[in-house]
Protein backbone atom coordinates (compact mmCIF):
# COMPACT_ATOMS: atom_id res chain seq x y z
CA UNK A 1 0.00 0.00 0.00
CA UNK A 2 1.13 3.35 -1.15
CA UNK A 3 1.12 6.18 1.75
CA UNK A 4 1.57 9.95 0.51
CA UNK A 5 4.05 11.91 2.69
CA UNK A 6 4.05 16.11 3.17
CA UNK A 7 7.65 17.59 2.97
CA UNK A 8 7.84 17.65 6.77
CA UNK A 9 7.28 13.84 6.50
CA UNK A 10 4.03 13.19 7.58
CA UNK A 11 1.29 11.05 6.32
CA UNK A 12 -1.24 12.57 4.03
CA UNK A 13 -4.76 11.89 5.46
CA UNK A 14 -6.65 10.55 2.22
CA UNK A 15 -9.94 12.47 1.31
CA UNK A 16 -13.15 11.38 2.52
CA UNK A 17 -15.39 9.92 -0.41
CA UNK A 18 -19.01 11.53 -0.83
CA UNK A 19 -20.40 8.15 -0.23
CA UNK A 20 -18.39 8.40 3.62
CA UNK A 21 -19.52 11.39 4.45
CA UNK A 22 -22.90 10.61 3.56
CA UNK A 23 -23.33 7.25 5.31
CA UNK A 24 -21.65 9.11 8.32
CA UNK A 25 -24.34 12.27 8.51
CA UNK A 26 -26.88 10.33 7.74
CA UNK A 27 -28.68 10.02 10.92
CA UNK A 28 -28.39 13.75 11.23
CA UNK A 29 -29.47 14.49 7.91
CA UNK A 30 -32.35 12.63 8.25
CA UNK A 31 -33.45 13.91 11.43
CA UNK A 32 -33.68 17.40 10.07
CA UNK A 33 -35.42 16.13 7.58
CA UNK A 34 -38.24 14.49 9.75
CA UNK A 35 -38.89 18.09 11.50
CA UNK A 36 -39.07 20.27 8.59
CA UNK A 37 -41.32 17.40 6.83
CA UNK A 38 -43.98 16.79 10.30
CA UNK A 39 -44.14 20.64 10.98
CA UNK A 40 -45.15 21.37 7.34
CA UNK A 41 -48.03 18.31 7.69
CA UNK A 42 -48.58 19.69 11.35
CA UNK A 43 -47.98 23.08 12.39
CA UNK A 44 -48.33 22.14 16.19
CA UNK A 45 -45.64 19.58 15.64
CA UNK A 46 -42.91 22.49 16.62
CA UNK A 47 -44.24 23.28 19.43
CA UNK A 48 -42.39 23.29 22.89
CA UNK A 49 -45.44 21.51 24.20
CA UNK A 50 -44.79 18.31 21.63
CA UNK A 51 -40.97 18.47 21.80
CA UNK A 52 -40.94 17.92 25.17
CA UNK A 53 -43.22 14.67 24.16
CA UNK A 54 -41.25 13.80 21.79
CA UNK A 55 -38.22 13.82 25.41
CA UNK A 56 -40.76 11.84 26.97
CA UNK A 57 -41.37 9.22 24.54
CA UNK A 58 -37.72 8.94 23.47
CA UNK A 59 -35.98 8.55 27.07
CA UNK A 60 -37.01 4.90 27.80
CA UNK A 61 -35.70 4.02 24.04
CA UNK A 62 -32.66 6.03 24.24
CA UNK A 63 -31.90 4.26 28.25
CA UNK A 64 -31.77 0.88 27.28
CA UNK A 65 -30.00 1.91 24.15
CA UNK A 66 -26.73 3.43 26.22
CA UNK A 67 -26.44 -0.48 27.97
CA UNK A 68 -27.13 -2.24 24.50
CA UNK A 69 -25.00 -0.43 22.27
CA UNK A 70 -22.16 -2.19 23.89
CA UNK A 71 -23.38 -5.52 23.64
CA UNK A 72 -24.48 -5.18 19.78
CA UNK A 73 -20.75 -3.45 19.11
CA UNK A 74 -19.08 -6.15 21.08
CA UNK A 75 -20.74 -8.47 18.31
CA UNK A 76 -23.65 -9.81 20.16
CA UNK A 77 -27.01 -9.10 20.76
CA UNK A 78 -29.54 -8.76 23.92
CA UNK A 79 -33.39 -9.63 22.58
CA UNK A 80 -34.53 -9.45 26.35
CA UNK A 81 -34.40 -5.67 27.48
CA UNK A 82 -37.93 -5.21 26.56
CA UNK A 83 -38.80 -8.12 29.06
CA UNK A 84 -36.27 -6.97 31.81
CA UNK A 85 -37.86 -3.22 31.70
CA UNK A 86 -41.27 -4.79 31.57
CA UNK A 87 -40.06 -7.15 35.16
CA UNK A 88 -37.98 -4.05 36.94
CA UNK A 89 -40.81 -1.51 36.65
CA UNK A 90 -43.31 -3.87 37.84
CA UNK A 91 -40.91 -4.74 40.93
CA UNK A 92 -39.72 -0.93 41.35
CA UNK A 93 -43.91 0.02 41.23
CA UNK A 94 -44.65 -3.16 43.86
CA UNK A 95 -41.97 -2.14 46.41
CA UNK A 96 -41.84 1.57 45.57
CA UNK A 97 -45.74 1.21 47.10
CA UNK A 98 -44.74 -0.84 50.03
CA UNK A 99 -41.52 0.52 50.96
CA UNK A 100 -40.73 4.08 49.34
CA UNK A 101 -37.80 5.60 47.87
CA UNK A 102 -35.40 1.81 47.88
CA UNK A 103 -38.14 0.53 45.45
CA UNK A 104 -36.49 2.76 43.09
CA UNK A 105 -32.82 1.06 43.75
CA UNK A 106 -34.56 -2.14 43.95
CA UNK A 107 -36.27 -2.17 40.35
CA UNK A 108 -32.52 -1.06 38.68
CA UNK A 109 -30.77 -4.09 40.75
CA UNK A 110 -33.40 -6.49 39.03
CA UNK A 111 -32.46 -5.22 35.63
CA UNK A 112 -28.58 -5.75 36.79
CA UNK A 113 -29.31 -9.49 37.95
CA UNK A 114 -31.30 -9.86 34.92
CA UNK A 115 -28.32 -8.50 32.77
CA UNK A 116 -25.70 -10.92 34.87
CA UNK A 117 -27.66 -13.54 34.10
CA UNK A 118 -27.59 -13.13 30.17
CA UNK A 119 -23.87 -12.55 30.24
CA UNK A 120 -23.40 -15.96 31.97
CA UNK A 121 -25.71 -18.05 30.25
CA UNK A 122 -23.94 -16.18 26.98
CA UNK A 123 -20.14 -16.63 27.61
CA UNK A 124 -19.92 -19.92 30.14
CA UNK A 125 -22.19 -22.11 28.20
CA UNK A 126 -21.32 -20.49 24.50
CA UNK A 127 -24.84 -20.43 23.51
CA UNK A 128 -25.29 -17.63 20.95
CA UNK A 129 -26.81 -14.49 22.09
CA UNK A 130 -29.53 -14.78 19.68
CA UNK A 131 -30.58 -17.85 21.58
CA UNK A 132 -29.39 -17.09 24.98
CA UNK A 133 -31.39 -13.45 25.12
CA UNK A 134 -34.15 -15.06 23.04
CA UNK A 135 -35.00 -17.30 26.08
CA UNK A 136 -34.64 -14.66 28.91
CA UNK A 137 -36.96 -12.32 26.96
CA UNK A 138 -39.93 -14.90 27.04
CA UNK A 139 -39.37 -16.11 29.97
CA UNK A 140 -38.81 -12.87 32.09
CA UNK A 141 -42.09 -11.42 30.50
CA UNK A 142 -43.75 -14.85 31.62
CA UNK A 143 -42.11 -14.12 35.14
CA UNK A 144 -43.91 -10.46 35.08
CA UNK A 145 -47.16 -11.97 34.11
CA UNK A 146 -46.62 -14.32 37.47
CA UNK A 147 -46.11 -11.49 39.63
CA UNK A 148 -48.38 -8.77 38.06
CA UNK A 149 -51.29 -11.76 37.91
CA UNK A 150 -52.10 -10.02 34.60
CA UNK A 151 -53.13 -6.56 36.47
CA UNK A 152 -51.44 -3.02 35.91
CA UNK A 153 -49.84 -1.41 39.30
CA UNK A 154 -50.55 1.61 40.00
CA UNK A 155 -47.73 3.60 41.14
CA UNK A 156 -48.90 6.26 44.59
CA UNK A 157 -47.26 8.60 46.55
CA UNK A 158 -44.27 11.21 45.80
CA UNK A 159 -42.39 9.67 43.70
CA UNK A 160 -45.46 9.50 40.96
CA UNK A 161 -44.95 13.35 41.11
CA UNK A 162 -41.38 12.60 39.50
CA UNK A 163 -42.98 12.20 36.62
CA UNK A 164 -45.63 15.09 36.64
CA UNK A 165 -43.73 17.88 37.89
CA UNK A 166 -40.48 19.37 36.22
CA UNK A 167 -37.72 20.75 37.92
CA UNK A 168 -36.20 22.61 34.85
CA UNK A 169 -39.16 24.27 32.56
CA UNK A 170 -39.91 22.09 29.60
CA UNK A 171 -37.68 19.39 30.48
CA UNK A 172 -38.96 16.25 31.92
CA UNK A 173 -37.82 14.99 34.81
CA UNK A 174 -37.41 11.85 33.41
CA UNK A 175 -34.81 13.09 30.75
CA UNK A 176 -32.40 14.60 32.57
CA UNK A 177 -32.09 11.11 34.54
CA UNK A 178 -30.96 9.67 30.77
CA UNK A 179 -28.78 12.46 30.33
CA UNK A 180 -26.76 11.42 33.86
CA UNK A 181 -27.05 7.64 32.18
CA UNK A 182 -25.81 8.93 29.00
CA UNK A 183 -22.26 10.80 30.56
CA UNK A 184 -21.78 7.48 32.40
CA UNK A 185 -21.80 5.39 29.30
CA UNK A 186 -19.94 7.83 27.52
CA UNK A 187 -17.00 8.16 29.68
CA UNK A 188 -17.39 3.78 30.13
CA UNK A 189 -17.37 4.05 25.83
CA UNK A 190 -14.88 6.18 25.35
CA UNK A 191 -12.26 6.70 28.20
CA UNK A 192 -12.11 3.44 29.93
CA UNK A 193 -10.58 0.16 29.53
CA UNK A 194 -13.81 -1.89 29.95
CA UNK A 195 -15.17 0.02 26.79
CA UNK A 196 -12.28 -0.22 24.67
CA UNK A 197 -12.22 -4.42 24.93
CA UNK A 198 -15.89 -4.09 24.16
CA UNK A 199 -15.03 -2.78 21.02
CA UNK A 200 -12.02 -5.10 20.27
CA UNK A 201 -14.07 -7.94 21.07
CA UNK A 202 -16.29 -7.18 18.56
CA UNK A 203 -13.81 -6.30 15.61
CA UNK A 204 -11.77 -9.23 16.15
CA UNK A 205 -12.68 -11.84 18.73
CA UNK A 206 -9.65 -14.14 18.26
CA UNK A 207 -6.91 -11.17 18.12
CA UNK A 208 -9.17 -9.42 21.70
CA UNK A 209 -8.18 -12.90 23.17
CA UNK A 210 -4.71 -13.04 22.36
CA UNK A 211 -3.72 -9.12 23.40
CA UNK A 212 -4.72 -10.65 26.93
CA UNK A 213 -8.64 -9.33 26.96
CA UNK A 214 -10.99 -11.74 29.31
CA UNK A 215 -13.46 -12.63 27.00
CA UNK A 216 -15.79 -13.78 29.93
CA UNK A 217 -15.33 -11.53 32.19
CA UNK A 218 -15.93 -8.81 29.69
CA UNK A 219 -19.05 -10.44 28.41
CA UNK A 220 -20.69 -11.01 31.46
CA UNK A 221 -20.06 -7.23 32.31
CA UNK A 222 -21.16 -5.88 29.18
CA UNK A 223 -24.36 -7.82 29.68
CA UNK A 224 -24.46 -6.81 33.10
CA UNK A 225 -24.37 -3.36 31.88
CA UNK A 226 -27.36 -3.66 29.56
CA UNK A 227 -29.44 -5.13 32.11
CA UNK A 228 -28.45 -1.97 34.39
CA UNK A 229 -29.84 0.34 31.85
CA UNK A 230 -33.19 -1.69 31.16
CA UNK A 231 -33.61 -2.08 34.88
CA UNK A 232 -33.42 2.00 34.89
CA UNK A 233 -35.26 2.45 31.75
CA UNK A 234 -38.25 -0.05 33.46
CA UNK A 235 -37.88 2.80 36.68
CA UNK A 236 -38.17 5.51 34.25
CA UNK A 237 -41.37 4.29 32.32
CA UNK A 238 -42.87 3.59 35.33
CA UNK A 239 -42.62 7.00 37.03
CA UNK A 240 -43.64 8.39 33.10
CA UNK A 241 -46.82 6.08 33.24
CA UNK A 242 -47.41 6.38 36.29
CA UNK A 243 -48.18 2.44 36.13
CA UNK A 244 -46.31 -0.79 35.47
CA UNK A 245 -48.44 -3.20 32.73
CA UNK A 246 -47.92 -6.47 32.00
CA UNK A 247 -47.47 -5.70 28.31
CA UNK A 248 -44.77 -2.73 29.77
CA UNK A 249 -41.89 -3.32 26.95
CA UNK A 250 -42.78 -5.68 24.52
CA UNK A 251 -41.50 -5.21 21.32
CA UNK A 252 -39.25 -2.62 22.99
CA UNK A 253 -35.94 -4.59 21.74
CA UNK A 254 -36.98 -4.01 18.19
CA UNK A 255 -36.94 -0.14 18.86
CA UNK A 256 -33.94 -0.32 20.47
CA UNK A 257 -31.88 -2.25 17.75
CA UNK A 258 -33.44 0.02 15.60
CA UNK A 259 -32.04 2.97 17.07
CA UNK A 260 -28.44 1.60 17.82
CA UNK A 261 -28.67 0.57 13.98
CA UNK A 262 -29.56 4.48 12.74
CA UNK A 263 -26.93 5.65 15.09
CA UNK A 264 -24.33 3.67 12.60
CA UNK A 265 -23.28 0.88 14.96
CA UNK A 266 -22.85 -2.37 13.03
CA UNK A 267 -24.77 -5.34 13.87
CA UNK A 268 -21.41 -7.18 13.24
CA UNK A 269 -19.51 -4.97 16.19
CA UNK A 270 -16.43 -3.37 16.50
CA UNK A 271 -17.57 0.07 15.55
CA UNK A 272 -20.51 1.99 16.83
CA UNK A 273 -20.94 5.84 18.59
CA UNK A 274 -22.84 6.40 21.44
CA UNK A 275 -24.33 9.50 20.56
CA UNK A 276 -25.13 8.10 16.92
CA UNK A 277 -27.94 5.80 18.73
CA UNK A 278 -28.74 9.41 21.33
CA UNK A 279 -29.12 10.40 17.63
CA UNK A 280 -31.27 6.89 16.55
CA UNK A 281 -33.27 6.96 19.39
CA UNK A 282 -34.46 10.37 18.97
CA UNK A 283 -35.48 9.31 14.68
CA UNK A 284 -37.44 6.80 16.52
CA UNK A 285 -39.13 9.55 18.73
CA UNK A 286 -39.58 11.82 16.32
CA UNK A 287 -41.15 9.29 13.69
CA UNK A 288 -43.71 8.03 15.95
CA UNK A 289 -44.72 11.50 17.42
CA UNK A 290 -44.76 12.65 14.08
CA UNK A 291 -46.89 9.73 12.49
CA UNK A 292 -49.42 10.54 15.30
CA UNK A 293 -49.47 14.27 14.46
CA UNK A 294 -50.37 13.57 10.99
CA UNK A 295 -52.68 11.29 11.88
CA UNK A 296 -51.13 8.53 9.95
CA UNK A 297 -52.89 5.06 10.92
CA UNK A 298 -51.38 2.58 13.36
CA UNK A 299 -51.33 -0.21 10.96
CA UNK A 300 -49.63 2.42 8.40
CA UNK A 301 -47.10 3.21 11.28
CA UNK A 302 -45.95 0.18 11.39
CA UNK A 303 -44.95 -0.57 7.75
CA UNK A 304 -43.26 3.15 7.65
CA UNK A 305 -41.42 2.69 10.73
CA UNK A 306 -40.13 -0.65 9.51
CA UNK A 307 -39.41 0.86 6.18
CA UNK A 308 -36.98 3.41 7.64
CA UNK A 309 -35.22 1.18 9.19
CA UNK A 310 -34.42 -0.90 6.14
CA UNK A 311 -33.90 1.99 4.32
CA UNK A 312 -30.91 3.37 6.75
CA UNK A 313 -29.14 -0.20 7.14
CA UNK A 314 -29.10 -0.07 3.08
CA UNK A 315 -27.43 3.25 2.88
CA UNK A 316 -25.49 3.11 5.77
CA UNK A 317 -23.98 -0.45 6.11
CA UNK A 318 -20.42 -1.04 5.57
CA UNK A 319 -20.72 -4.20 3.71
CA UNK A 320 -17.02 -4.87 3.75
CA UNK A 321 -17.36 -5.55 7.43
CA UNK A 322 -20.41 -7.73 7.44
CA UNK A 323 -20.53 -11.17 9.60
CA UNK A 324 -22.60 -12.89 11.58
CA UNK A 325 -24.04 -12.00 15.37
CA UNK A 326 -22.36 -14.50 17.85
Amino acid sequence: MQINLKSDGQAIKPKKTFTEIAKKYFSYAFLMVMFVVFTLLNSTFIKPSNLVNILEQSTVILTMGMGATFVIISGSIDLSVGSVLGLSSAVMVATVNAWGWVGIIIGMLVGAVCGLINGILYAETKIPSFIATLGMMVSLRGVVYIITNGIVFILEGPIRQIGINKIIPYVPNIFIGFIVVLAVTYILFNYTVFGRNARAIGGNEEVAMLSGINLKKNKILIYLLSGLTSGIAGVFAAIRLGAAAPALGNGYELDVIAAIVLGGTLLSGGIGRLLGTLIGGLIMGTLANGMNMAGISAYYQQFIRGLVVIIAVVLTIDRKNIKFVK
